[in-house]
């Protein structure tokens, strides 16, 4: 399941409205400031924050990056109404950081996580696999491969 963290109060109503377009995301934090989301990073475990611009201290980059890494999370949307175009293109030059220019809605942030949607798909219907030691050469395969060469 994808797990989203909102930071600041834009989505509040979106989210609490329980819409469609969030099946099959887990709403891990609703809208709150981005010192809070630091905090819990750890222990929520999000795959994406939306975070808008303006939440975010200079350097953006540097700073969007470092909350990636601290919470786990794959990817990172940044909402911006207005900014100066280099900072756009710095956000551009990270490929785990999206930005988008808002206002932005619940359906266009679902594209935006298509991607990790279809990976979480696929991998809730890929057969278990174990690795366990071929009879006849001892290399440690996965066991349906056994069925064929390896």
């Amino acid at each position: 399941m994808i797990r989203v963290a909102f930071v600041g109060d834009r989505f509040r109503e979106q989210v609490a409205a329980g819409s469609r377009e969030l099946s099959g995301v887990e709403v891990v934090l609703p809208g709150e400031t981005l010192a809070q989301l630091e905090l819990r990073a750890r222990e929520l475990k999000p795959t994406v924050l939306v975070i808008p611009l303006e939440e975010v201290p200079e350097p953006t980059a540097a700073k969007l990056e470092a909350l990636l890494d601290e919470s786990g999370a794959e990817m990172a949307v940044v909402v911006y109404s207005y900014t100066r175009k280099a900072v756009v293109h710095e956000l551009l030059a990270h490929p785990r950081l999206r930005p988008v220019q808002g206002p932005l809605s619940l359906a266009n942030l679902r594209v935006q996580m298509l991607q990790l949607l279809v990976k979480d798909i696929l991998a809730q219907q890929a057969p278990e696999t174990r690795l366990v030691a071929c009879p006849r050469c001892g290399t440690r395969v996965e066991e349906r491969a056994l069925s064929g060469r390896h």
